[in-house]
């Protein structure tokens, strides 16, 4: 190994001649980096380009955020994720979960887990073609996510949390009063079907698809009750 140039910046490589070619080396001390780090490079451009994006690394995220495990993509997180939850998640929170977890990754992209940002999060869910009860599901469950990545060290921080969750909007009540079911029934003519099919939604409490359903078969005159079939 030859001679090589000073230099100011540590995040800067600098050259080597090295078995007759030259080299470019970054070296950071243990000071820096958390532990020492050195790699040889054959490009100049590669080597500013890796010191460069330390630096900022660590300027934005940290020195820690530099020895979180590597190798673990967005999607090889979800599937070590949807394992943890399996046994202990229903079939139905199990399916919105992967689903969530899917689109977020096509979102995304192929990257690390640990590279997806709190501002990436707010564009994914804050997209026009999610209605507001989705878009909080969807918060919801990518910050469980995240929660879990961070307990194992997956992630340094959990992005959700630098992220504005979706802002809720004033709750309608769509059931109608009494007041507005008396009008109803005072708008139907007595002993027709509509009027039949008001009285065992608002008195019965059936839902439409189960009036639907009904035969005469289900109504029982003498003991007045009405057998509604699954």
């Amino acid at each position: 190994m030859g001679r090589g140039t000073k230099r100011k910046d540590p995040f800067a490589p600098v050259s080597r001649i090295i078995e007759g070619e030259k080299r470019w080396i970054l070296d950071l001390s243990a000071k820096i980096y958390g532990r020492r780090f050195r790699a040889v490079f054959d490009s100049e451009l590669v080597a500013v380009r890796e010191g460069e994006r330390i630096r900022d690394q660590i300027r934005n995220r940290g020195v820690s955020s530099l020895h979180v495990p590597a190798g673990r993509s967005l999607e090889e997180a979800s599937r070590l994720f949807l394992e943890y939850k399996r046994p202990r998640t229903g079939a139905r929170n199990l399916y919105l979960l992967r689903n969530y977890l899917s689109d977020l990754g096509h979102f995304c992209g192929a990257v690390e887990a640990a590279a997806v940002t709190g501002l990436q999060l707010e564009r994914w869910f804050s997209r026009d073609n999610w209605a507001e009860g989705t878009r909080h599901q969807a918060f919801s469950y990518v910050r469980m996510f995240f929660n879990w990545l961070e307990r194992h060290d997956f992630v340094e921080k959990n992005p959700a949390r630098r992220c504005e969750p979706p802002k809720k909007g004033e709750q309608k009540n769509h059931c109608l009063r009494t007041p507005d079911w008396l009008r109803l029934l005072e708008l139907t003519e007595k002993e027709t079907p509509e009027r039949g099919w008001l009285c065992l939604g608002i008195f019965a409490g059936l839902r439409t698809i189960e009036i639907q359903r009904l035969d005469w078969a289900s109504v029982n005159f003498a003991t007045k009750e009405i057998h509604v079939s699954p």
